[in-house]
């Protein structure tokens, strides 16, 4: 036995440290269920909506009417405080695993998410989600959003005002930890008519040919109530046109054609939830469009289909993630 006992010892050794690591991930198990509600939470991590009205995979209904400002609801970030621009909401049964085909349960942490819309759909349209297709280039049935025909429905100041993608989220701690953040995973296709700004105003921003942006706050009030921190759009990787400046003319500009398409374009957006516990509304919004500068060239050029196509974007799917 004595003869033995040496070569037992590393056995024995591996064996104790083999049950540590067991006990270890055990205890890491636990803290994770004793802290539920608190800094990691279990759950549905990831949800996708088709920002489509088609009946079986479409998470939206099209839209009827165009929604006027409301009374902020209850159990709404801001609710009894002002009004807001509901936008059109996703069907509750309309949620999807990560695949967009599969129905899921809609995850406890979303309160709703709303598309803003000037319409119902149709051609001049500014912006809207559903029907056929306007043009001989255009996307029917996903939520659209045509520089073309914003310049007919809303100028001036009030241009961007009901254009967004909004998320409002349920920041109880039994559905979002503490520590969690939340990556969104847009899937969309956006023309620009240059590929560069053309200089006409001492502002960068409104020289370009559309700009949306995401915002972060507490509120639905409006855009003014959120804090911007990220563009999404530009960059715009299909142009029509070539020249920085100029006439929209077939000097500088592709002609019109049935063929033409933007690219597909997924972009990440990290979301720092855990930065401030209070902040539960993401809007991705269009904050400025070519239309400033000189609507009655984007209107000329881009009214063979009125299309998103020639100038605008299409978003096809949301994809939100707990991190």
């Amino acid at each position: 036995m004595h003869h033995r006992l040496p070569r037992l010892v590393p056995l024995i050794a591996v064996l104790l440290l083999m049950g540590c690591e067991s006990q270890t991930q055990t205890d890491e198990t636990s803290v994770a269920l004793s802290t539920a509600g608190k800094e990691f939470v279990s759950g549905t991590k990831g949800v996708k909506l088709n920002l489509s009205d088609d009946s079986a995979t479409g998470s939206f209904s099209a839209p009827l009417v165009v929604p006027s400002a409301a009374t902020i609801p209850l159990g709404y970030p801001g609710s009894g405080t002002g009004f807001y621009l509901p936008g059109v909401s996703a069907k509750p049964d309309k949620y999807f695993d990560l695949d967009g085909v599969t129905p899921i349960t809609k995850p406890s942490w979303i309160s709703d998410v709303q598309l803003g819309v000037t319409g119902s759909p149709g051609p001049n349209v500014c912006a809207t989600v559903g029907g056929p297709a306007a043009g001989p280039f255009d996307v029917g049935g996903f939520y659209r959003v045509s520089e073309a025909d914003c310049s007919s429905s809303l100028t001036g100041a009030t241009l961007s005002v009901p254009v967004f993608i909004r998320v409002i989220l349920n920041r109880d701690t039994a559905f979002i930890g503490t520590r969690e953040n939340l990556m969104l995973q847009l899937e969309y296709r956006a023309t620009g008519l240059r590929p560069n700004s053309d200089g006409s105003s001492s502002n960068p921003e409104e020289n370009l040919d559309h700009l949306w942006k995401v915002f972060l706050g507490q509120t639905l009030l409006s855009s003014a109530s959120l804090t911007p921190f990220s563009i999404l759009i530009p960059p715009n990787y299909a142009h029509w046109c070539t020249t920085g400046s100029g006439n929209y003319d077939s000097s500088s500009c592709q002609p019109i054609a049935a063929n033409r398409s933007a690219p597909p374009i997924v972009k990440q957006v990290l979301i720092p939830l855990s930065s401030n516990s209070k902040q539960s509304v993401i809007q991705i919004q269009r904050v400025t469009g070519r239309i400033h500068a000189n609507p009655g060239q984007v209107s000329s050029f881009c009214s063979t289909g009125n299309s998103p196509l020639c100038l605008g974007v299409v978003f096809h799917s949301l994809t939100l993630l707990r991190m």
